[in-house]
């Protein structure tokens, strides 16, 4: 509580999670080979063999599944989560999109997929996610920020680019 108000109560117009947030970056070096014999297989946009020395760039291929990043410099707060705040958890991660740090949560749709029928018996769940700062309030009913420092979809560099 800060000054007598709850924080799970306050509505964030941005988000309050990003202030925090350090992101170690790495560097993914490719391997550039210069006035090298090219492979055998190697050929140009027409189709026919390069046989000259060249200098080319090494294709690489990255895993199109989606996925959802769980950060595990502090994982404690899921062991702290009752199974309906960890049911809530997941179906905000499944519901998360790309690059974005704010969900829709759609309380009929989760209410659907776990079998509850109240919706009264889903708000302690999502007062524990707010408690547990894996969520916060945003000003729209219906939309949370998440926590990237917690789980993200994404890079969480994007979140930073382009901010004045």
């Amino acid at each position: 509580m800060v000054f007598g108000i709850d924080e799970t109560d306050l509505k964030h117009d941005f988000n309050p999670f990003l202030a925090g947030v350090l992101i170690k970056e790495g560097q993914k070096i490719e391997k550039v080979i210069a006035n090298k014999e090219p492979p055998r297989n190697l050929k140009d946009h027409e189709g026919k063999k390069i046989k000259e020395k060249v200098v080319y760039a090494k294709e690489t291929s990255y895993d199109k599944t989606p996925f959802i990043k769980i950060y595990a410099t502090d994982l404690t707060y899921i062991n702290e989560m009752s199974k309906l705040g960890l049911k809530l958890f997941i179906h905000i991660m499944q519901s998360l999109k790309f690059n974005s740090d704010k969900v829709l949560f759609n309380i009929e749709d989760f209410k659907d997929k776990t079998g509850y029928r109240h919706t009264n018996k889903v708000y302690p769940a999502i007062k524990e996610l707010l408690r547990l700062k894996v969520i916060a309030k945003h000003p729209i009913n219906s939309v949370f920020w998440i926590n990237p420092s917690k789980v993200f979809r994404g890079e969480r560099r994007y979140l930073f680019m382009n901010q004045d």
